[in-house]
């Protein structure tokens, strides 16, 4: 709410995020950085959710992270990857349904805005070189984790992330969606399935997704 306490706002989000928070264990130190195109997609996905997004996310969110909603971010752009998982989170909120379900629905959507513009140039039409691709080019788009792809059969593969200082079921779930929606733009046979079966914020190690098409 204009010209709240940020403190009371805090409060206020922890509060209605608590139950959110126990099942969704995560380490922000506010060091990571990931680019501004993930966030912008997924705001514009729950623009069409949501006709008063705005207004409702500014009684969740503090001065701080609306100061990212309030102007005009280059996708090229970095943003604090803390900020990005409140900001997630409280778009979850507002748009409502079951959580994980809409954090990877959002990031389907950012698979289709991304990968058909502004980085269409990265989509293949073969998913095992496109995944390997796009452990090289890890990060141009975030700051932090050591990825890996491995091939595990002629339509299956997996994607391993460790050795992050930060993580959030939050951007799990939604690079979930990523990657099941950058499947589904190259058009492969399916069904499409992607699974995260291990997970820092579980207390393993990595982060593993597995991947069927």
């Amino acid at each position: 709410m204009p010209g709240q306490d940020g403190s009371a706002l805090q409060c206020l989000y922890d509060a209605l995020n608590l139950r959110d928070n126990q099942a969704m264990r995560e380490q922000l130190t506010g060091k990571g950085k990931l680019k501004a195109t993930m966030l912008k997609a997924h705001i514009a996905w729950a623009e069409e959710q949501s006709q008063d997004l705005f207004d409702r996310l500014g009684e969740l969110l503090g001065d701080e992270d609306l100061e990212y909603l309030n102007v005009a971010l280059l996708a090229t752009e970095w943003i604090p990857f803390d900020a990005a998982v409140r900001i997630d989170r409280s778009i979850a909120r507002v748009v409502g349904g079951d959580l994980d379900d809409t954090l990877r629905q959002m990031g389907r959507h950012s698979a289709a805005v991304n990968l058909g513009g502004v980085y269409r140039f990265f989509i293949r039409d073969e998913p095992h070189r496109f995944f390997t691709r796009m452990m090289v080019l890890h990060r141009r788009f975030q700051s932090f984790g050591d990825p890996a792809y491995e091939q595990t059969g002629d339509r299956s593969g997996s994607i391993q992330i460790g050795g992050c200082e930060e993580y959030s079921k939050v951007y799990c779930r939604s690079a979930q969606g990523y990657y099941q929606g950058a499947l589904e733009m190259m058009k492969v046979p399916g069904p499409v399935r992607v699974q995260e079966v291990s997970c820092q914020c579980d207390g393993d190690p990595n982060c593993i997704f597995d991947l069927r098409w």
